[in-house]
């Protein structure tokens, strides 16, 4: 897959931009904040998805400032010259996915057809290269850096290797080989000083070495008794397998002594043909007697006599028998919808106490004059004129005061006439409200529970006038339903004496019965005719059918069926005695010869009896045994009455515990930690032949021609060989040295694994520590690999000699920043 084109919608200071890439190799030039890594970003982010809000990624999502839309393009072209355009922009988590194939859109699960499945963590450990990779190189010890630059053939293996040192980390600060400090360390210390003391104060103590003789002559007895009782349990678990299939055995023995073999068997096609001519001759047999009793019954004939008697009318019902139950279908859906209303009344009456039946609805006009009543309000313009005069009154000479009491005391008059005036229209409108609600009987309610009452009186005349139709509608349903029902008494189908609420089934059951009845007698009518034939058939078909039945029980010397079957029962008891014994016989198995060469199978209870007594007699002994070595043992404990040696005894048994746990510790973060390393280097060795073969080409390049093979040990280390043939290891090279190996083999893994995950190698600024020869060897470097590789390469130093046709230039675009 090459990346062809780059459209960025909004993306960190990026915003409406589109680019085009070269298939092979992309120099991207731009001074410090041109947008470089922002570029490279976006490439990662529309592949893999953006970076969350969680913790230092929130960093990493370059959401536009501006408020453009979020997120953009990336059009890829595959060897087929197919293009596939990734599109992402923002959303829930990594954002919305939507992939389009030669402008087709696809599922988004094809995008494994571009990514091979790689996740965005091992796209960058393997096809990123940048400043961080470069100086992580310098901070690693010669351990770390040869066994990293081993574990390059195996993708994500950067995680593991730093587990790994982790886990090796931990296990030192338990136990170094030539470590005082370590806990462990301390452990074993301590521990061969306690036995050193314990081993001084068993020395000096003759009754210890008595009680330790004797305590190893009573273990060795122990062992002795062990191995004999092991022997016996084992014998006589055998012995009680042999008893448990005794009455297996014995049963076998009779059905071999019991059984007799028929001399003649009745074969299946026989019995089978003796199954069908006994079946077939009863068969006629009923017929012949059916038919000489068939006939109708006196119930069948009133049926049929009734029938004719009213044919016109049972006829019309039999064709309206659908419109009858039609017309009992729509009736119980009116009740039921009946019963629905009433149950919704009674529901918005107990929900509402205040509502009632005798309340009705107000008009508009009746409802705009209630309540309509107008409020006492000051008229701030004569009341400012009084209290300016009143002011006046008693600053101004008596002229003045009498002029401005004349004021006053008409704006008092006015004031007085207004409210008066306002009163006797209130009063007014509160008679022609309480007319209006007593009218409506609405009396004793309030304005507001008059108001809101309304939609609920609307909403319970609608209920009324519903429930009015659907009594309408019910009762000429029951007219109609009626008319029926007298009919069905009229001729007979109903009975006025019984209650039929649901009389559609008993129409059903008639008619059935009708059919039934007009059948058989049409039947009857038919056989009457041939009856005489039928007989004679049948007696012919009878004679032939006893015939070939005594020929077959010739053929076994019997003379009648039931002595046929006898002898058939017979034979099959005796098939079944064959089964069993062969069941018994599989399940004695090999058993069965050794039963046959016992000469009393009873004297195995009688061993086994024996047998049992033995375990036990040595089962007593042995725990005898275990009793005297608990003595001994306690004996042992007693010989030192000094406090030291317990004191000792006591702190040994501790500090082993503590040696145990801590050695638990170390072995397991030891093992681990080594684990992890062999299975990166096994991983590897699968890649590196050929990626060796390819990196030394680079490593030559990058070099300028110093180093010239890569060599891998049997030991699993790398050595390096300069054009002198002088060999160096990974941890004699130089730092710069060690940088360009690592590159080339970085970049000869990713070719390797080109047929697998075909993505551009993305190298961001990671040079910027090389002189000028070495910048020289980089740029010779990547048209090398973009032969095989596509590389986006992002500088702020340009080398004037390369070919403007592939450097695209972040400078003077003023959008880019």
């Amino acid at each position: 897959m090459k990346l062809i084109k780059v459209k960025i919608y909004g993306f960190g200071k990026w915003v409406n931009q589109e680019f085009s890439i070269d298939p092979d190799y992309q120099i991207v030039f731009g001074h410090n904040e041109a947008g470089k890594t922002t570029f490279l970003n976006f490439i990662k982010s529309i592949l893999f998805g953006f970076a969350t809000a969680r913790g230092a990624n929130k960093y990493q999502q370059y959401k536009p400032k501006n408020g453009n839309a979020y997120g953009g393009e990336l059009t890829f072209q595959d060897d087929q010259g197919i293009e596939w355009l990734v599109k992402r922009v923002g959303g829930k988590a990594e954002g919305e996915l939507s992939l389009f194939r030669d402008s087709q859109l696809v599922p988004n699960a094809l995008l494994d057809k571009i990514t091979a499945g790689f996740s965005k963590d091992d796209f960058e450990s393997t096809h990123v290269i940048d400043e961080q990779n470069i100086r992580s190189i310098y901070d690693l010890d010669s351990q770390t850096l040869e066994t990293q630059i081993l574990s390059l053939g195996a993708a994500g293996s950067r995680r593991w290797l730093q587990t790994a040192e982790e886990l090796n980390s931990d296990s030192e600060e338990v136990y170094k080989p030539r470590g005082s400090k370590q806990p462990l360390a301390k452990s074993i210390k301590r521990y061969q000083q306690l036995q050193l003391e314990k081993n001084n104060f068993e020395d000096q103590q003759t009754q210890y070495r008595e009680i330790t003789q004797k305590l190893s002559v009573l273990k060795n007895s122990l062992e002795d008794s062990n191995k004999e009782l092991s022997d016996l349990r084992t014998k006589q678990t055998r012995i009680h397998e042999l008893v448990d299939k005794l009455p297996k055995y014995r049963q076998y023995q009779g059905l071999n002594r019991d059984f007799v073999q028929s001399d003649q068997s009745i074969s299946d096609t026989d019995w089978d043909d003796f199954l069908k001519l006994d079946q077939q001759i009863k068969t006629l047999q009923i017929s012949q007697k059916q038919q000489s009793e068939n006939q109708i019954s006196q119930a069948e004939k009133q049926t049929l006599d009734n029938y004719y008697s009213n044919q016109a009318d049972i006829d019309y019902l039999n064709n309206r028998r659908i419109d009858l139950q039609n017309n009992v279908f729509d009736n119980r859906q009116l009740q039921q919808r009946l019963r629905k209303s009433d149950f919704e009344t009674d529901q918005l009456m107990e929900q509402h106490s205040n509502l009632t039946d005798q309340m009705t609805l107000l008009s508009d006009e009746e409802l705009k004059l209630i309540g309509k009543q107008s409020k006492s309000t000051v008229n701030l313009p004569i009341v400012s004129v009084g209290l300016i005069s009143l002011i006046l009154i008693l600053f101004l000479p008596m002229t003045f005061k009498i002029i401005f009491g004349i004021i006053f005391l008409l704006a008092i008059g006015y004031g007085i006439y207004q409210y008066k005036l306002v009163n006797d229209n209130n009063q007014k409108i509160a008679r022609v409200t309480n007319e209006i609600l007593e009218k409506h009987h609405f009396a004793g309610k309030s304005i507001e529970e008059v108001q809101q009452l309304q939609p609920l009186i609307m909403q319970l005349n609608q209920q009324k006038l519903e429930q009015f139709e659907l009594d309408k509608k019910l009762s000429e349903s029951d007219k109609e339903l009626n008319k029926w029902k007298n009919l069905l008494y009229q001729i007979g189908i109903l009975d006025q004496n019984l209650s039929q609420p649901d009389f559609i089934p008993v129409i059903d059951q008639y008619f059935q019965h009708l059919n039934e009845v007009k059948t058989k007698q049409e039947m009857l009518d038919q056989d009457q005719v041939n009856r005489a034939q039928h007989l004679q058939s049948n007696e012919l078909n009878l004679t032939d059918l006893q015939h070939r039945m005594q020929t077959l029980l010739g053929n076994y010397s019997v003379s009648s069926a039931s002595e046929f079957e006898q002898k058939y029962e017979l034979q099959r008891s005796q098939q079944q005695q064959i089964q069993q014994f062969d069941s018994i016989k599989e399940y004695l198995g090999n058993d069965l010869e050794t039963f046959e060469k016992i000469p009393d199978a009873n004297q195995l209870t009688d061993k086994s009896h024996e047998i049992d007594q033995s375990v036990e007699s040595v089962t007593a002994q042995q725990n005898e045994l275990l009793t005297k070595k608990g003595y001994l043992e306690s004996s042992l404990k007693q010989v030192f009455n000094d406090q030291a040696y317990q004191r000792v005894i006591d702190e040994l048994t501790q500090v082993k515990a503590e040696l145990v746990n801590q050695y638990d510790e170390w072995l397991a973060d030891k093992l681990a930690s080594n684990w992890i390393k062999s299975m990166l280097n096994l991983a590897s060795q699968n890649r590196y032949p050929k990626m060796i073969k390819r990196a030394v080409g680079f490593f030559t390049t990058l070099t300028n021609g110093n180093y010239i093979d890569i060599n891998m040990n049997n030991t699993n280390t790398l050595s390096l060989m300069r054009k002198d043939k002088t060999i160096f290891d990974v941890h004699e090279l130089s730092k710069a040295t060690t940088v360009q190996l690592y590159i080339a083999l970085r970049l000869a893994f990713v070719i390797e694994i080109s047929d697998v995950v075909d993505l551009p190698i993305l190298i961001d600024d990671a040079f910027v520590d090389f002189d000028q020869e070495r910048s020289d060897t980089v740029y010779k470097l990547i048209r090398d690999v973009s032969k095989d590789n596509q590389v986006i390469f992002v500088t702020a130093n340009l080398d004037p000699k390369l070919s403007q046709e592939h450097v695209l230039s972040f400078e003077g675009d003023k959008n880019n920043g």
